[in-house]
């Protein structure tokens, strides 16, 4: 989030490209976050997912790094993770605690916009292509969700 409060005024659209993970990238939250986004800062927010399957970006290499550095060793505490992690060329690892009271990240972002955004409708995870983009109408504001320029939805502010 902090990077979206520094950006430069002149800065329009977003483009995100992501890995394809339904679980983690491709999820109702996701896309109510990028929702909010477009809201708030951006004209529109571009949302490209990479096709399924290994993709070999630096992040999959970097994760098996690390998981070979702990290869038969018994952890007891994710600071013994983030030592031998650290270990590794070109890796910086660090533990962040979100247990803690100086916790700066915010954790629960699923439940909090959907208060205020509708979830997409079922099978919207088939798509690799969205653009997110605020609509003012006489009705109210509202963010649209374009798939393929097939399908749009529109992902409501609702008034609770």
């Amino acid at each position: 989030m902090g990077y979206h409060l520094t950006k430069s005024e002149s800065t329009t659209i977003s483009l995100d490209l992501l890995d394809n993970c339904v679980g983690q990238n491709k999820s109702n939250s996701t896309m109510m976050f990028c929702a909010m986004l477009s809201l708030l800062f951006y004209k529109k927010v571009v949302c490209l997912y990479l096709i399924p399957g290994h993709s070999h970006m630096t992040a999959d290499r970097v994760v098996a790094w690390m998981k070979n550095s702990i290869r038969g060793k018994q952890m007891f505490h994710p600071s013994q993770f983030v030592e031998s992690c650290n270990q590794i060329n070109s890796v910086n690892a660090c533990f962040l605690d979100h247990t803690g009271n100086d916790c700066n990240y915010f954790i629960g972002w699923g439940s909090l916009l959907a208060k205020y955004f509708k979830r997409l409708p079922y099978g919207f995870t088939h798509g690799y292509f969205f653009s997110l983009k605020v609509v003012q109408s006489l009705i109210g504001t509202f963010v649209t969700v374009r798939m393929k320029k097939q399908f749009t939805f529109q992902c409501a502010i609702s008034k609770t």
